[in-house]
């Protein structure tokens, strides 16, 4: 038996167990071919996934090649797995999603579909910003007036009444 095979074969072994770095070989191959960069951590019962291209990886297809592999594993003692899918070179995820690993449809495709969807479109991003500025804007106007009303008065001018001399009336 050539030792590369064995190699696999030992790799597979940790992998069904559950072990991470295990697990983030097997999923490298194929998924560096298309350009994503995995990592994978253990905490308990659930993998964490971090899954990294330019662009992002497609939710979608991330969330059924995950589920179609893992299944097949059938790893013991992990019961859901925490996918982040991420623009490279961004330090939070453009999508996060839980997936159970006892439920879901299989995709024979899922690796070929990784990257055909962008998870959020120009146009998509601007008006989120648009939404975002508008909200900073209001919040900014509601400060200014709570401020406003809050504020002690002012110590204001004296008024020097006029006053006319009396007239007399004779």
């Amino acid at each position: 038996m050539p030792v590369q095979n064995r190699n696999s074969q030992a790799t597979l072994a940790l992998a069904k167990t559950g072990d991470p770095r295990a697990l983030e070989q097997l999923m490298s191959g194929p998924l560096q071919n298309k350009g994503i960069q995995v990592a994978v951590e253990r905490k308990g019962p659930m993998l964490l996934v971090s899954l990294a291209s330019q662009p992002c990886p497609s939710k979608k297809a991330s969330l059924a090649f995950m589920r179609q592999g893992l299944q097949k594993l059938g790893i013991s003692g992990i019961n859901s797995v925490r996918v982040s899918g991420y623009q490279s070179g961004e330090l939070n995820p453009a999508w996060v999603e839980r997936l159970p690993l006892t439920q879901g449809e299989q995709s024979s495709s899922a690796l070929q579909q990784m990257q055909e969807t962008p998870s959020a479109s120009p146009s998509a991003l601007k008006k989120s910003l648009l939404m975002l500025t508008a909200l900073l804007l209001a919040l900014t106007a509601i400060s200014l007036i709570v401020r406003a009303i809050t504020r002690q008065p002012q110590e204001r001018p004296a008024v020097i009444e006029q006053t006319t001399p009396p007239t007399d009336p004779n």
